[in-house]
């Protein structure tokens, strides 16, 4: 079961990172001449597929941010739910599959323990709402594939490139 978690997991923080087939608001604060815009609310369900060391996973995400919060599920293609977590000034809080609770300063810090992968959560809300088609940041690439009529990202791809490469597929349906 251990293979089954780390890519339901996987899965799981890859989509954190991006949004599928989603259900969504978002809501942009301008920076000013700080920088791009950032997101300060949004909510999506989101369907993705996941290649890590030649094994595909797919699976739903929901993912409710907002800048002091956070909560993601995921859920197998049968719609099990694999795996609960909550942010807050307390940190990260996980329920997995099975009732296992853990603890976490970060999503980095607690996907980091689970999986032994490094993953960019600290930027995922950002690259979500960007209105680049591609963004490089270390070892990631994001590739937004298609738009809606508002601008919005509907498929992405992300890829780490490396010594286990990874590739995430993520399919927007709708946004609120």
């Amino acid at each position: 079961m251990r293979p089954n978690l780390f890519f339901v997991l996987l899965q799981s923080l890859l989509l954190l990172l991006s949004a599928c087939q989603t259900t969504s608001k978002v809501t942009q604060a301008a920076q000013g001449s700080q920088g791009p815009q950032s997101p300060v609310e949004f909510a999506l369900q989101a369907r993705f597929s996941v290649v890590a060391e030649g094994r595909a996973q797919q699976g739903s995400l929901y993912w409710r941010y907002a800048k002091e919060s956070e909560q993601i599920e995921v859920s197998g293609p049968l719609g099990l739910n694999l795996m609960r977590g909550e942010r807050h000034q307390g940190g990260v809080f996980l329920t997995l599959l099975g009732g296992e609770q853990r603890k976490a300063a970060s999503w980095e810090t607690a996907f980091a323990d689970l999986l032994t992968v490094s993953l960019p959560f600290s930027q995922a809300a950002q690259w979500l709402v960007s209105p680049e088609d591609q963004i490089h940041a270390g070892e990631w690439q994001v590739h937004i594939t298609k738009r809606d009529a508002r601008g919005r990202p509907i498929a992405q791809v992300w890829r780490q490139t490396g010594a286990s490469p990874i590739e995430l597929k993520l399919f927007i349906d709708e946004w609120e």
